[in-house]
């Protein structure tokens, strides 16, 4: 009997432990950790000593601190942040500014232990004088070129009006723009600032010029002021000389930081001994490249005619020899420059790129099929260099065309033939395109340029300048999405112009239409434009 009590005290204990379970997890957490009190307190005046202690609801973890918090003004040296159970302890390791009014912004850089609920924006702010100030100033950063909002970009308020400030001075007051480029700067003293938006590279709060990208409105700024708008851009910086170096026998490239088309060289070596073909320059004008006939040569010498480029370059030229046979690069090559895939537009032009300047083309051998028809197109290079060589006929749709090359029908300028060539391709359908007609309407003196663009704004595929109004009509589109360019051609240059700080040369300015156009293979599109831009705008 004693026995088989103590067996089922057993059962008992077993089947106790067994059915217990973990209480339910519930609802997760999705609030961030809330301040319940602070020494000094939050919003405090005559501030006195250099410790600050914030006491949240929950235990809490840093994340990327050191660049989430934001002191404004700026302290010389970064505040000590440490945790201790669930407070947040601040030492301020310099000697703060009397009669002034501190912001400590922790941007996301707070958040709960257990979910990481971020604590967005948490400000605490105090004075060291008898009143807290509570004015702000406000707006938007966007890039000048494409009108994309800047995220991260500091919005810098001076007390002062030299232009020099940005250089050689930190700010009184900043903040950082958020993902839709706005910025707001509180706590502010009553006055007028001067407002520069600043996209840094080193993180010393000063401009570096023709480095990085800044914007200033036209006049000073007076606190509560709201809706600013700062267009930042990259400055022109100042024409400097990178390097220069052999790329193959008979060619050379000097490369600058920015457009060099204006400079002019002082050549050191005999050029009648180099035998100089030619020279040309990039697409973006900051690469020189020149061709020279006298492939033994060792070196070249020469100085830049121009103030800041003065000294003496020399470079090692690669020499048509046995011993570097390795770093020569192949003969000429040839390639088709405008095709997309295997398809031909209908209005452009077949092209051929030559890697390197032609001397001698032999048109009568090549061999030009349509659908299986031997044609004569015109053939002709467009540049001065013999290297883009465009073939002009009238494309018919949807035909097949053939193209043989064969060898020696094109000599280079260091007497090499091309090898056999051959490309097959078809030319696109007349119903595969759109068209897109603009009603263009313009106020005001400047001229605009309008531009079609991707949706980005990165490609262009199409350009006109218009003087007046004017019906532009874009024929023979592919089908997609378009984004409409104006620009406002204030100079009437023909092309987009960068701000200058120091003058105080605002950007050219930018407009998109506000919609997408979308263009479909055989349909026509209609677009009514007034510019500036406003909400008369309308889209048939």
């Amino acid at each position: 009997m004693k026995f088989n009590r103590i067996c089922y005290f057993v059962v008992l204990f077993l089947g106790s432990c067994a059915i217990q379970v973990p209480p339910g997890g519930g609802s997760k957490d999705l609030k961030p950790p809330q301040l319940i009190s602070s020494e000094p307190a939050n919003f405090s005046s005559l501030f006195r000593g250099n410790d600050i202690r914030l006491n949240f609801d929950e235990y809490i973890s840093l994340n990327d601190i050191s660049t989430q918090l934001i002191v404004s003004p700026l302290l010389k040296y970064p505040p000590e942040i440490k945790i201790r159970d669930k407070s947040l302890l601040i030492h301020i390791r310099d000697t703060l500014i009397e009669n002034t009014t501190y912001t400590i912004n922790f941007g996301q850089g707070i958040s709960d232990n257990n979910e990481g609920n971020k604590l967005e924006n948490f400000q605490y702010v105090f004075s060291t004088g008898p009143i807290v100030d509570s004015l702000n100033i406000q707006g938007k950063i966007e890039n000048a070129f494409d009108r994309k909002p800047e995220k991260g970009v500091l919005a810098l308020v001076y007390r002062g009006t030299f232009d020099s400030l940005p250089y050689l001075e930190r700010p009184l007051y900043f903040s950082r723009s958020n993902d839709a480029g706005e910025f707001r700067i509180s706590n502010i003293s009553p006055g007028s600032y001067k407002l520069i938006g600043l996209k840094e590279k080193d993180g010393n709060y000063l401009y570096l010029q023709g480095e990085e990208l800044i914007g200033f409105p036209d006049s000073l700024i007076h606190t509560n002021s709201e809706n600013i708008n700062i267009r930042i851009f990259k400055e022109t910086p100042s024409l400097r000389f990178l390097r220069a170096y052999s790329e193959f026998p008979g060619k050379a490239v000097i490369v600058f930081n920015s457009m060099a088309d204006t400079i002019k060289l002082k050549w050191l070596t005999d050029t009648a001994r180099l035998e100089i073909y030619s020279t040309n320059f990039s697409a973006g004008y900051d690469t020189l490249n020149l061709w020279y006939k006298n492939i033994l040569s060792d070196s070249l010498s020469f100085q830049f005619d121009h103030i800041s480029l003065n000294d003496t370059v020399t470079m090692r030229l690669f020499k048509n020899t046995e011993e570097i046979k390795g770093r020569r690069k192949a003969g000429t090559t040839i390639i088709p420059g405008n095709l997309q895939s295997t398809l031909q537009h209908l209005y452009l032009p077949f092209y051929l790129q030559c890697s390197r300047p032609m001397d001698l083309a032999d048109f009568e051998k090549i061999i030009f099929l349509e659908d299986s028809f031997t044609v004569k197109p015109r053939f002709i290079f467009t540049d001065n260099m013999r290297m883009q060589l465009n073939l002009e006929f009238k494309w018919k749709s949807k035909s097949k065309y053939f193209l043989f090359i064969p060898p020696g029908t094109f000599t280079d300028i260091y007497g090499i033939k091309n090898d056999s060539i051959q490309f097959s391709f078809m030319a696109h359908g007349e119903d595969d395109y759109g068209s897109l007609k603009i009603n263009f309407q313009k106020r005001g003196v400047f001229p605009y340029i309008l531009q079609l663009v991707n949706e980005s704004g990165t490609d262009i595929y199409r350009e006109v300048k218009c003087n007046s109004d004017s019906t532009i009509e874009f024929s023979y589109l592919d089908p997609r999405v378009y984004k409409i360019k104006l620009i406002n051609d204030a100079n009437g240059n023909g092309k987009w112009d960068t701000g200058n700080y120091l003058m105080h040369i605002q950007p050219e300015e930018i407009e998109f239409y506000p919609e997408g156009i979308t263009v479909r293979a055989n349909w026509d599109v209609d677009v009514n434009i007034k510019v500036p831009l406003s909400t008369e705008i309308i889209k048939n």
